[in-house]
């Protein structure tokens, strides 16, 4: 990495201290941005000293104009108590005050106050109401490329994944249909190869540096703006980064590959089945989500929400198996068991078995019951059926279960353990009742 000497250094000091110098000579004839900068420069002691007290004075006299980001600057100050006594309620109406004008940090702020019941009574709906404001006004400079907006968008999912499971669906509903579902995912990912040739000694290694850097700093930081500062646990500034523009455009796919790996996770999560989770589910099966076509496949299997049908579940649940990067083995067990009874296909036990086999390599998967995989398995080896009878092998799945179907296990080893003997004394009876009419008679 390439470092700066002193003097440059000392010119970027005086640039920075001359820029702060024009900023205050407008902050002082007035200007509502200039007075809310100038009480962020005090605020994280940007070329000059830290001082709550003065950022919250100049914070003031641009929210008093009406100033939205400095509104929530001030109401940020009173929530956190930093240059002012803490009062939630006052931060409370600040932020209301600059959510009247659409400011969607002020409408996600307002929405983790009714979260936690700061400054306004608790109220989840009203949460969730003021988080789903947020996204969609996110979602409009996301798609104009605002990259804090697509950050924020993560930041609102990702910080509140533990709401109730009817509340997290509308949430995700909402950022589906404001805005992932409006993105070609197929651009971000060519523009994504496209720029690992465009910056020198730019190697395959950098590469995976730089993307496992870029994931880890997407996980633990919040965004540079702090669009989301009432999120985060503690007041802590996060570090300035800059980007190359090829990092910068990984950093985009990134978010596309997060939010894949995302949407994957809560779709495999949903057990609460109302209209916007099968929207979701529909839409994310028709963009080619693995996951989500699994979970199509099984709302057709069983009549979910939708009318039963079997045909469509065994398609879909083969476009999930025939994904070539996230295949999902959940949906080769439950195509394995319709293979098996013959239902919306014809039945084939020798299929049926090899999608269990391959599902049971993967079992570790969400989606699958590993006993009940066992079983089915252990019987096909039992009686035969779609590969040749095999006693040990069946054997071996059953004792896998744990279960009270375990005593399957116990029977066939005792059918292995005395069968011999058993044999031998059945022969021992038969000879001797043979000699006993011919000798006894």
């Amino acid at each position: 990495m390439k470092q700066e000497n002193p003097s440059e250094q000392k010119n970027q000091a005086k640039m920075a201290n001359d820029e702060n110098q024009e900023v205050l000579k407008l902050a002082e004839q007035g200007d509502a941005e200039a007075q809310n900068k100038v009480g962020m420069l005090y605020r994280d002691a940007v070329g000059v000293e830290k001082n709550d007290a003065e950022a919250v004075k100049w914070f003031r006299k641009s929210a008093e104009q009406g100033f939205a980001d400095a509104l929530c600057n001030l109401a940020n100050m009173y929530y956190y108590g930093m240059g002012v006594e803490q009062d939630y309620k006052k931060a409370f109406e600040l932020t209301f005050e600059a959510a009247k004008q659409g400011y969607a940090r002020a409408l996600n702020n307002l929405g983790v106050m009714y979260e936690n019941g700061n400054g306004v009574g608790k109220n989840i709906g009203k949460a969730v109401e003021w988080f789903c404001k947020a996204i969609d006004k996110y979602s409009e400079a996301a798609l104009q490329g605002d990259m804090n907006a697509k950050g924020a968008i993560f930041d609102i999912l990702k910080k509140h994944s533990k709401l109730p499971q009817s509340e997290k669906i509308e949430l995700y509903f909402h950022a589906a249909e404001q805005y992932f579902f409006n993105v070609d995912k197929r651009e971000w990912i060519y523009t994504y190869n496209y720029s690992r040739y465009e910056e020198e000694d730019y190697n395959m290694m950098n590469d995976f540096e730089v993307f496992g850097d870029s994931m880890d700093d997407f996980d633990e930081q919040p965004n540079a703006d702090e669009d989301t500062d009432w999120t985060s646990d503690d007041n802590a500034e996060p570090e300035t980064q800059s980007y190359s523009q090829p990092k910068m455009v990984l950093k985009t796919y990134e978010e596309s590959y997060y939010f894949d790996s995302f949407l994957n996770n809560f779709l495999e999560s949903i057990s609460e089945y109302n209209n916007n989770s099968v929207w979701l589910i529909r839409k994310s099966a028709e963009l080619g989500f693995s996951s989500a076509q699994f979970k199509l496949g099984y709302l057709y299997e069983k009549g979910i929400n939708t009318k039963q049908d079997y045909a469509q579940a065994v398609e879909w649940y083969q476009k999930a198996i025939a994904q070539k990067y996230h295949e999902y083995h959940a949906a080769e067990y439950r195509l394995g068991m319709m293979y098996e009874a013959g239902v919306g296909v014809k039945q084939d036990y020798a299929k049926a078995f090899e999608l269990y086999c391959k599902a049971e390599r993967n079992s570790y998967s969400a989606g699958i019951d590993k006993k009940d995989l066992n079983y089915r398995l252990g019987l096909m080896y039992e009686k035969g059926r779609g590969t040749k009878r095999n006693l040990d092998k069946a054997v071996e799945c059953y004792r896998q279960i744990g279960s009270n179907r375990a005593d399957y296990a116990s029977v066939l080893n005792t059918i292995f353990t005395i069968g011999p003997i058993a044999t031998v004394t059945i022969l021992f009876f038969v000879i001797a009742g043979l000699l006993s009419r011919l000798f006894g008679g």
